[in-house]
């Protein structure tokens, strides 16, 4: 896991490309990249091994429903189950 500054100056080379902040935009290229273009803070992005989006989950997170997503991607749950059924929603 890594956080990263909307706002940093410095290039950042990222899957095969180098991003550079936009000063006339206010923001770095990357993450308008890894939020499709949809700039929201906080955001955090979950990627797999590859370094492929799997989803972005906007705004602030309580502890424990941040912990369940982190899971659900960190423990590669998604590949197996959908959100829905891991989460419970609509029980």
């Amino acid at each position: 896991m890594f956080k990263f500054n909307a706002e940093g100056k410095e290039p950042i080379g990222f899957d095969d490309r180098t991003f550079e902040y936009m000063s006339s935009a206010g923001y770095h290229q990357l993450v308008a990249v890894l939020l499709q273009n949809r700039l929201s803070y906080p955001t955090v992005v979950f990627l797999d091994k590859d370094m492929k989006m799997l989803s972005r989950v906007p705004g602030y997170q309580k502890v424990k429903p941040f912990m369940q997503i982190a899971r659900y991607f960190g423990d590669n749950v998604y590949k197996e189950q959908d959100w829905k059924s891991y989460a419970g929603v609509g029980k």
